[in-house]
């Protein structure tokens, strides 16, 4: 496809206002549509050339995601609401973690993904970003389990995200009191709330004879025994007010495929961007922590190194913070950290459940949501491509077991 055909009128129009406002006058573009994965978006990929009125050329690289226009995948998965969360996350909650940053003088800055513009236009959701590939960052194929030195890049990040929060309910509480008033949870509530109760459903009795049939008798009973109420619980540990007074702005979907890296000469990650804020939600910073740690690493660096990258973590959020100008052990205590790590973890089994699902399936036997009539049918339509697969019972034996010889709450 050319250009033409890959960018509609609402693309065209948002970027040629981008364009004005930046005074470029003469332009060419070139588009292409990528083709990955996803779930609720179309990637485009565009390419700005221009010169201003003083003749100087300027090259602008554009990431876009437009939304999925299927009525009933729109209805299922809140597209709208997702598109919106996240649009008030880059128009609103990162630009105070910026200004936050700045007024406080911070050297080493927690680093943002550009934000360009923006439209909630029924149907015709779209964010536009900085495309961060054209500066060198990579993602990781959702296939492979994290290294340990990934890992330990993103605990050290994630602990950087998580101080902003902290620091700006210290510094600017009645900003942090409005963020906190803007963002309740949508994974677990309403339309994409049905969604997930019926994914865990759907697979729930499945996960229930997997450690039936391997006589994991302890993880079995507690398995068993939490069916009724589990998802009640992810329903509470997602709330803002029953993490108080530690509750956090969490990215919520908090997995490999969110997250772009950027490599030093030997290989080695060196900067890390984290991306799709679409479920973005004010709860403990737990919730981001739990899920890379049950979703991201296999159960060889996670047995080895599990409780290093919880001290990393910590290391790098007391840091930051007592740069931002608060007291860590004061705001959010070592201890408290354990005991929500008891409490909420099962907020990243949840993701864990999913992440192994979808990374069981070769990308071309990937179901598609859109072929879907409502969120049951979407559950089934996954369950029955990897409910024979030995890879995908083996990672969720290993995943159960490894939380519950933690002692985690289900």
């Amino acid at each position: 496809m050319n250009t033409e055909d890959i960018l509609d009128g609402d693309i065209k129009k948002c970027i040629e206002t981008l364009l004005q406002e930046r005074k470029i006058v003469e332009y060419t573009l070139a588009a292409n549509t990528v083709l990955e994965r996803n779930y609720v978006s179309t990637v485009t990929n565009v390419v700005v050339c221009g010169k201003n009125h003083s003749g100087l050329v300027q090259k602008l690289n554009f990431f876009i995601k437009t939304a999925k226009k299927e009525r009933e995948c729109r209805e299922f998965l809140s597209i709208k609401d997702m598109y919106s969360r996240e649009i008030y996350t880059y128009k609103y909650i990162i630009p105070q973690f910026i200004a936050l940053q700045k007024e406080r003088k911070i050297k080493n800055l927690f680093k943002f993904t550009k934000f360009y513009s923006a439209s909630e236009k029924e149907s015709k959701e779209m964010v536009i970003l900085e495309n961060l590939s054209k500066k060198g960052f990579k993602t990781i194929h959702k296939n492979i389990s994290v290294d340990y030195n990934h890992a330990m890049l993103v605990m050290q990040e994630l602990g950087k995200f998580h101080a902003l929060s902290f620091a700006l309910r210290d510094h600017f509480p009645s900003t942090f009191n409005e963020i906190f008033n803007n963002i309740d949870d949508i994974e677990f509530h309403g339309n994409l709330g049905q969604t997930s109760k019926l994914f865990l459903e759907q697979f729930y009795p499945l996960y229930i004879e997997i450690m039936y049939s391997g006589n994991h008798t302890i993880a079995f009973e507690k398995l068993n025994d939490s069916k009724e109420h589990l998802f009640k619980s992810l329903q509470t540990a997602v709330k803002g007010k029953t993490t108080e007074p530690y509750s956090v702005v969490t990215h919520g979907d908090f997995w490999i495929a969110n997250l772009l890296f950027k490599y030093d000469m030997h290989s080695h990650p060196k900067e890390m961007r984290i991306v799709d804020f679409q479920t973005t939600k004010m709860a403990s910073p737990v919730s981001d922590i739990s899920q890379f740690l049950f979703g991201c690493l296999d159960q060889k660096i996670r047995n080895k190194h599990y409780n290093e990258l919880i001290q990393e973590y910590y290391k790098s959020f007391s840091s930051f913070l007592q740069d931002l100008g608060s007291d860590p052990v004061q705001l959010f205590p070592y201890d408290v950290l354990q005991d929500q790590l008891k409490r909420f973890s099962v907020i990243g089994l949840y993701l864990a459940f999913k992440i192994i699902c979808f990374s069981s399936i070769p990308t071309e036997d990937t179901p598609k949501y859109e072929n879907a009539k409502n969120g049951k049918d979407s559950s089934k339509m996954f369950y029955d491509t990897v409910k024979n697969s030995n890879s995908f019972k083996e990672n969720i034996k290993n995943v159960i077991l490894d939380y519950i010889q933690l002692g985690y709450d289900l």
